[in-house]
């Protein structure tokens, strides 16, 4: 039976070893049960086995019994429970030097994640506020994937002031992003570009389901598709991607279209090798300078040099 589940669990066949363990009353085998249910991360199970079986299993290995046990309630991150346990287990019969040691060492683990979970609690405003306001693109998005997902009340005065006073863009078109899909109905301030900017997060557009945005890109998606240079469409898309972000709440008015089409198609051909400035591209393209200059200064294509 042993070399069986031995065999099995080696093998990666859990499912055997289920079979084969269940219902057994040899606490040898019971702990290939235990091990299974770890294995499959089915922790509420292990616990209540555990529960039932604790004297018989912690008789025949202490150690591995109180190491599995506080593992699991790790795993829930029930770290009070972790602690309560492993004080239990100090009263139990039978102690050896061996699960002395072990209990203190699990003790610390334990201790040293309550540490840092109350640390991160005691921080979060700190730390999130600084990345929010930091000049550093990834800290920053950290930092709203972090509060979108944890989200609390306490996150709004944070993402109101960066919305002000963040130093990048994107940082606070992304904010506009997570407020919405979080649906916050209250109309907040956003600092774009030296002016504010009222917007109202759980009714903001989409920048490409706007008549200009779906126009804009049904126009670019024609110009695409009669270009046969290779990377032409990722280039496009990239461009357009980032420049909508960089500029968002603003969107595309529809009336700009054309001229959005002809600014796009500059940065494209440049990233591409395909002209060397924008004197050069107004010249092979015929384009007015002065209307395309002022399509540049709207919808702040600095972003791009």
């Amino acid at each position: 039976m042993m070399d069986k589940l031995i065999d099995y669990f080696e093998r990666g066949e859990i499912d055997k070893v289920i079979a084969l363990s269940k219902g057994s009353k040899d606490p040898e085998i019971q702990f290939f049960y235990l091990a299974a249910l770890r294995y499959l991360g089915e922790y509420q199970i292990a616990l209540s086995f555990i529960s039932e079986n604790q004297m018989q299993l912690y008789t025949n290995n202490a150690p591995q019994l109180i190491d599995w046990h506080i593992d699991i309630l790790l795993e829930l991150d029930d770290l009070d429970q972790a602690l309560n346990t492993l004080k239990i287990y100090e009263t139990f019969p039978y102690f050896s030097l061996e699960t002395n040691e072990l209990i203190a060492k699990l003790g610390d683990k334990v201790q040293q994640k309550r540490k840092e979970k109350n640390r991160q609690h005691k921080f979060d405003l700190f730390e999130l506020e600084r990345r929010l306001l930091c000049r550093n693109v990834e800290l920053a998005f950290s930092a709203v994937s972090y509060m979108v997902s944890n989200f609390h009340e306490a996150y709004i005065a944070l993402f109101k002031r960066a919305l002000l006073d963040a130093p990048i863009n994107n940082v606070k078109s992304i904010i506009i992003f997570a407020l919405k899909e979080l649906k916050h109905n209250e109309t907040v301030q956003v600092n774009k570009f030296g002016k504010l900017i009222k917007v109202y997060p759980a009714t903001a557009p989409d920048p490409f389901k706007t008549k200009g945005g779906a126009k804009l890109i049904k126009k670019m998606q024609e110009v695409a598709a009669l270009d046969d240079y290779n990377q032409f469409s990722e280039v496009a898309d990239s461009l357009i991607t980032g420049h909508a972000m960089y500029i968002y709440p603003l969107t595309y008015e529809v009336k700009d279209v054309d001229g959005l089409v002809d600014a796009y198609l500059y940065y494209i051909y440049r990233a591409l090798g395909r002209v060397n400035n924008v004197n050069e591209y107004i010249e092979e393209h015929g384009l007015n300078a002065e209307t395309l200059f002022a399509i540049f200064t709207k919808y702040q294509f600095t972003y791009f040099d």
